[in-house]
């Protein structure tokens, strides 16, 4: 589990309420990370059964930084396709 996205749970639970992003997709979803940026990408179940021979791409789909001492809030081109509720 990243240890940033339980850090900051509670932050990202609240823009994605605000924004009309559903949570439960965003919990589901891809995480990489480093000491301050946490990206999130859509991972499609349907694609990468054969691992990385697949080549499958995973799309950013919403950036989360920390910058002084707050999170900042990026969405991407594909933030609105894979992550609206619905």
């Amino acid at each position: 589990m990243c240890k940033l996205f339980t850090a900051w749970g509670k932050e990202i639970h609240e823009y994605c309420k605000d924004n009309g992003l559903d949570f439960s997709k965003v919990e589901k979803s891809g995480k990489c990370w480093g000491p301050n940026v946490l990206m999130l990408q859509h991972i499609d179940p349907q694609k990468g059964k054969n691992g990385l021979q697949d080549e499958t791409p995973a799309p950013v789909t919403l950036i989360v930084k920390k910058k002084n001492g707050r999170l900042m809030f990026e969405q991407t081109k594909h933030t609105k396709r894979y992550l609206v509720s619905k």
